[in-house]
């Protein structure tokens, strides 16, 4: 695998946060992916609300898996992790049944708001994979871009 390649993985990751992010109104401060041997790891900086409901503070917590299930890319085992210790953390207290019936109801909007933003997925990866970091003006600009425009 290339050092290019190496670094798409992660950025797919961030990008899909970024997106679900920017999709409920989130202000997102920057990204970044930094590569140390055979690890790549990344980061959005994401203002979150306390007034988030539970299940968009799930669906962005669930986006960057669900990014690299929709471009058939291996899930870095680190950020997953994190996000679902997250996930559980919002979750406390709730029975089962209720509990995945949030779940299903976060990662569908989450998924939704992926496919209908698919184009804009690969629009912020493709820099930040080559760049490394992306900041609030650049994510803007990009999450503003239309297709067509490129």
């Amino acid at each position: 695998m290339t050092p290019l390649e190496q670094r798409q993985e992660p950025a797919i990751y961030q990008a899909g946060r970024t997106i679900v992010a920017c999709s409920l109104g989130l202000k997102v401060c920057g990204m970044a992916i930094i590569a140390v041997r055979d690890l790549t790891l990344g980061e959005v900086d994401v203002e979150e609300r306390q007034s988030m409901s539970l299940i968009d503070r799930i669906a962005l917590y669930s986006a960057g898996t669900l990014a690299d299930r929709m471009f058939s890319i291996a899930t870095p085992v680190s950020p997953a992790f994190a996000d679902i210790a997250e996930m559980r953390h919002f979750m406390e207290g709730r029975e089962q049944p209720v509990g995945s019936g949030l779940r299903e109801i976060a990662y569908n909007k989450s998924e939704g708001l992926l496919r209908q933003h698919r184009d804009k997925v690969a629009r912020l990866a493709d820099p930040l994979s080559d760049r490394l970091v992306l900041s609030e003006a650049e994510i803007a600009a990009l999450w503003e871009e239309r297709p067509d425009t490129q």
